[in-house]
């Protein structure tokens, strides 16, 4: 369900996404994604019911994460301890990450 709502999500214009990378980025996250049945029913968001799946998706999968740019979702900030972050938030954790774990360079005096 996660994957359909995505691929509808990307054909909007703003994202200016062709077929093409829509179809490659479905398969990608198809062949690297954890599938999750989802069992709970939860009604979390209101404004946009819809948004729940992702919730709940989210905690019957276990995740630590949501990387969303969708403004009901965010407004949450947390759930149950999963963290609800933007996507350039996401990019400057995994750059700080990143950083933390390059080698040093040799000090050449």
């Amino acid at each position: 369900m996660i994957l359909k709502e995505l691929g509808l999500v990307l054909r909007r214009p703003k994202f200016k996404t062709s077929e093409d990378e829509i179809s490659r980025i479905i398969i990608a996250l198809m062949q690297t994604a954890e599938i999750v049945n989802v069992a709970s029913k939860l009604k979390v968001v209101e404004d946009d019911p819809k948004d729940n799946m992702v919730i709940e998706t989210a905690y019957d999968g276990n995740a630590d994460i949501i990387v969303t740019g969708d403004s009901h979702l965010l407004a949450l900030r947390d759930f149950k301890g999963i963290k609800i972050i933007t996507v350039e938030q996401m990019l400057a954790c995994l750059g700080e990450k990143r950083l933390k774990n390059a080698p040093k360079k040799e000090n050449k005096s």
